[in-house]
């Protein structure tokens, strides 16, 4: 079981790197849901992604810091529609100025972001609280604030806890 939690933790360290984006949901200050998208870079184990002050998620974040970032396996790369293979993380939002930020964005992205902090846009940190990672048909598992994979998700101590209610 040891060798199987290490696998599954070198693949979820692994996998947000496949992604230039990140799906974030934010709650609006009429408490519904809102989704959308944001460019991100991650340093020192923190994610950070730039959103422009007029964006919805912006007011919302200011509103509501906790929000639920995703990075969402591509539909074409799946081997299943249903068990896309997905990262979940709830986490708590501040703005930051940080330089390494910045330089890392900038390296990502390229030229265009500096014109783009010229303009009205600033960089989100993520403070994880808790995630999830599904990587296939019953397998399921609790991340912890650390990005730790801690135990696999059961629902009656049977696998992921699917089954057909009568």
């Amino acid at each position: 079981m040891i060798n199987e939690f290490l696998k599954i933790q070198e693949e979820l360290d692994v996998f947000p790197q496949g992604f230039k984006s990140l799906m974030i949901a934010s709650k609006t200050k009429d408490g519904e849901p809102f989704s959308s998208y944001a460019p991100f870079v991650k340093v020192d184990d923190t994610f950070y992604f730039i959103i422009s002050k007029m964006a919805s998620h912006y007011q919302n974040i200011i509103n509501y810091p906790v929000i639920s970032i995703l990075f969402l396996e591509d539909e074409a790369a799946s081997k299943h529609i249903f068990f896309r293979k997905r990262l979940s993380y709830l986490v708590e939002t501040s703005i930051t100025n940080k330089k390494e930020v910045k330089d890392a964005m900038f390296e990502k992205f390229g030229e265009f972001v500096h014109m783009l902090f010229k303009m009205d846009f600033v960089i989100v940190s993520c403070k994880i609280k808790k995630g999830s990672f599904v990587i296939g048909a019953g397998k399921a598992y609790v991340i912890d604030e650390h990005q730790k994979v801690l135990k696999q998700m059961t629902g009656n101590n049977k696998g992921h806890g699917h089954r057909k209610e009568d």
